[in-house]
């Protein structure tokens, strides 16, 4: 009876024991999951905009534009790999729609509601010739937030311009290695199509202009693409610095 008595103590004992370790393991857990990073990656699909991407992962559209130093939220492509910063969405709506008027056009609405016409265009879809209509319900997004500093910018062609081979690209930028920055063309698919180079006027090391003519070769007919300038590392060829310019490509 006494041996009875002993082993239900040690039982007892022995439960209490699990169920103080059970509080402990779960608190090790909320500390682990607190612990975990508030940065995740998504690869940008066709049809997709910043705008949008912000609202799926319920994040302020100009943080995601800070994190990757993007200089324009109209210029992501297929296959882009987009840092998404968590928990960055102001309080209250970020958005609201606009029904258009007859007579209405993006930058007059752009003007009314303090933002710029490229990102309501970006934020709707909208590509050239950005045609709208009466009836129709546009997103509005938040107010434009200022463009980073730039170390290259694409001065020519102009956005959505239809070009042809070969297309001189122009701009301001600057070089790390003996002034010169790359050019990239991609078409629709983000294919590599057409590449050269450009050199950078000034003095070694300091920004200036520049400008480099390039060939590129696609099928017969129009489409969409995008002209790249980047600074490339001559240590290990990887690119430092990046401005793109969204254009048509077209061959005769």
């Amino acid at each position: 009876m006494r041996r009875w008595i002993i082993m239900l103590g040690l039982l007892a004992v022995l439960l209490v024991g699990l169920g103080s370790v059970a509080p402990l393991a779960s608190a090790q857990g909320d500390v682990n999951a607190q612990a975990a990073p508030s940065v995740v990656t998504y690869v940008v699909k066709p049809g997709d905009t910043i705008y949008g991407i912000a609202r799926m992962y319920h994040v302020d559209p100009a943080a995601i534009i800070a994190a990757n130093h993007l200089p324009n939220p109209s210029w992501i492509y297929p296959g882009q790999v987009l840092v998404i910063p968590a928990g960055n969405l102001p309080p209250g709506p970020c958005q609201q729609t606009y029904v258009v008027q007859r007579g209405d056009t993006l930058s007059a609405i752009g003007r009314r509601f303090g933002v710029s016409w490229q990102s309501i265009a970006a934020a709707n879809h909208l590509f050239y010739p950005y045609t709208i209509y009466p009836g129709q319900r546009l997103v509005i997004p938040c107010t434009t937030p200022p463009p980073p500093q730039q170390r290259i910018v694409i001065t020519s062609p102009a956005p959505y311009a239809v070009v042809t081979s070969p297309v001189t690209v122009k701009g301001q930028g600057q070089a790390s290695f003996e002034q010169t920055l790359g050019i990239r063309i991609y078409d629709q698919n983000n294919h590599l199509v057409g590449q050269g180079s450009a050199l950078v006027q000034g003095e070694l090391g300091q920004p200036g202009p520049f400008s480099g003519t390039v060939t590129f070769n696609i099928p017969r007919g129009q489409q969409r693409g995008r002209i790249e300038v980047v600074d490339v590392s001559a240590k290990d060829g990887s690119v430092l610095y990046r401005a793109t310019q969204q254009v048509w490509l077209r061959r005769p």
